[in-house]
């Protein structure tokens, strides 16, 4: 799991195998084993809030009771 360096996170040590990236000392990747490739970065989360948030804005109000429904069917178009 990746996460940022908010300290909500800190459980996810105890639990999950677990990189943070420490966006304060402006992190946003961070290259683990020297291949040349990022692998500890938040960007894909990040994007999925973004196109979330894009494909919600179209309704002029969303009930709570429904939001779940909402968010299960954006999981199924955006996978």
């Amino acid at each position: 799991v990746y996460t940022d360096d908010y300290n909500i996170y800190d459980w996810m040590r105890k639990s999950y195998q677990h990189s943070v990236i420490h966006h304060g000392y402006r992190e946003y990747a961070r290259d683990d084993d020297n291949d040349q490739r990022n692998e500890v970065h938040t960007n894909t989360i990040e994007s999925v809030w973004s196109h979330l948030k894009e494909a919600l804005s179209v309704h002029r109000g969303l009930s709570q009771k429904h939001l779940p429904a909402y968010i299960s069917l954006f999981a199924r178009i955006y996978n």
